[in-house]
């Protein structure tokens, strides 16, 4: 199979048409939730990342706030919110994603957390939410272009006041090969052709590294997975516009 030279990301996938198909989509965002605790690798991500950060945050601060850009059908969310409350890091939790179908199947889901939503982009919840101890992001990377990337890499640092850690797939063949398999156990949705898709969008470790440069340190997790881990920015005292306070 040809194309896995460079990254296809003029490619579109399905489930980004606001013409497609609802009930498709709604299954596609439900599939993610299995899809994600297959292959994600967020339960690391989790211990090595984002709890280590959020309890530097509690500590200085009596809470620690974790904030999910692009956060899609909400599950990725839900998990590191109900992870750390397990652990006992009080904590407030923030999914933020563009798509208003999106974001209503989250809050769906998170009808009976301490979970909320705010609609819009990166740039959006830097003016809306206050600084965060982690910023995390889940199969976004490979839906932006090269032009979009570095805007998108700074925003999520300047909503950090902590860490930013960014979960995306791995270009390979056999990553190609291995979700063709894969994917036809989820039926009814855009998983498989979306996930195929969006794995010829994605990058290999040195294009991501190579695009972010010293700002940051990519690392391939599992033969399918990329992690960039980067430092935030935000400084300046916490706002009470929308009511949360330090």
């Amino acid at each position: 199979m040809s194309g896995f030279g460079s990254r296809a990301w003029s490619l579109t996938e399905r489930m980004d048409d606001p013409r497609c198909d609802g009930v498709r989509l709604n299954r596609t965002y439900a599939q993610f939730g299995t899809l994600n605790r297959l292959v994600s690798a967020w339960r690391r991500a989790y211990v090595r990342h984002v709890r280590p950060a959020l309890q530097a945050g509690a500590a200085m601060h009596g809470r620690a706030r974790l904030v999910d850009v692009g956060c899609g059908g909400g599950d990725v969310t839900l998990r590191l919110h109900d992870w750390a409350v397990r652990d006992g890091i009080p904590v407030e939790t923030f999914g933020v994603d563009p798509d208003g179908r999106a974001l209503a199947f989250a809050q769906g889901r998170w009808r009976d957390s301490s979970v909320s939503g705010v609609e819009g982009w990166v740039e959006d919840a830097i003016g809306t939410l206050p600084p965060a101890d982690m910023v995390v992001s889940n199969h976004v990377l490979h839906h932006l272009t090269p032009d979009e990337l570095p805007g998108f890499l700074d925003g999520c640092r300047r909503l950090s006041r902590g860490r930013v850690l960014h979960s995306d797939l791995l270009r390979s063949r056999l990553s190609h090969a291995g979700f063709s398999f894969m994917g036809l156990a989820f039926r009814g949705s855009f998983v498989r052709e979306d996930g195929l898709t969006s794995i010829r969008r994605a990058f290999t470790r040195q294009e991501l590294q190579a695009a972010v440069g010293p700002a940051g340190r990519v690392e391939a997790v599992t033969p399918f997975r990329l992690w960039l881990t980067q430092d935030g920015t935000a400084t300046g005292a916490d706002h009470d516009a929308n009511g949360w306070f330090s």
